[in-house]
């Protein structure tokens, strides 16, 4: 019941790169991966206690992109998926250790609808799906390489409640679920509609931060005003 505190050190190059750290992630390897808020990312090997950084370089554009990292996972192929604050989303390929750029651009609908990227959730079909600060939800077709934008629309009642999307969780039955600033919504991919839980059906508040599924099949939901517990069920 003690804690070994992990720091930067600058005399030590195989040391956290930067105490503001957003994001953490144990890989299929046992490698951790963490995310900071100013110098990229760090994989710690717990066998040597060793530090390897991986930093944007603005001269190579297979380095990781620019921006405090918000998420990290891994999907079924061991790629890892990197949420980056301003700078998109990247995928990184552990083989060659470089990076591959998905960003915004306003001319063209099929890409990433926002370059402020909170958090990515694999399915268990092996779709890949985005959360946005202000651009909704996104999912990306690895195979024709194209985004679908799903964001919210006042004058539809079924689209997305709030575009900016914080957490995403799938749970046991394949339904899911997206925390946003707004409340939580849950997606019906079959008629692509989305059905919104507010204050206004018992929500302490309404952003929803972090979704946890329990045992049992409900959901527990960290709010801006407490722990919520949600019963899909009932």
């Amino acid at each position: 019941e003690t804690f070994a505190h992990v720091h930067h050190d600058a005399t030590d190059p195989n040391s956290l790169s930067n105490d503001t750290v957003r994001a953490t992630y144990e890989d299929r390897m046992g490698l951790i991966w963490v995310g900071t808020s100013q110098r990229g990312l760090n994989r710690f090997d717990p066998t040597t206690e060793r530090f390897t950084l991986f930093g944007h370089d603005p001269a190579n554009h297979r380095s990781i992109s620019e921006g405090p990292i918000m998420g990290i996972n891994e999907d079924r192929t061991g790629t890892l998926w990197i949420c980056t604050w301003g700078g998109g989303l990247n995928a990184f390929n552990r083989e060659t250790e470089q990076f591959t750029r998905y960003q915004h651009d306003p001319a063209d609908p099929h890409t990433l609808s926002n370059n402020q990227v909170i958090n990515v959730l694999e399915d268990r079909a092996g779709e890949l799906w985005i959360g946005t600060m202000g651009g909704g939800l996104n999912k990306f077709n690895r195979e024709t390489m194209k985004f679908t934008r799903y964001q919210h629309v006042a004058t539809d009642p079924h689209s997305l409640g709030h575009n900016s999307v914080i957490s995403i969780c799938e749970d046991h039955t394949g339904t899911l679920w997206l925390g946003t600033i707004g409340g939580l919504d849950k997606f019906d991919r079959k008629n692509n509609q989305f059905v919104h839980y507010t204050t206004k059906h018992g929500l302490p508040s309404d952003p929803i931060m972090g979704i946890l599924e329990d045992e049992q099949g409900r959901l527990w939901l960290s709010t801006a005003n407490g722990l919520s517990r949600f019963d899909p069920r009932t």
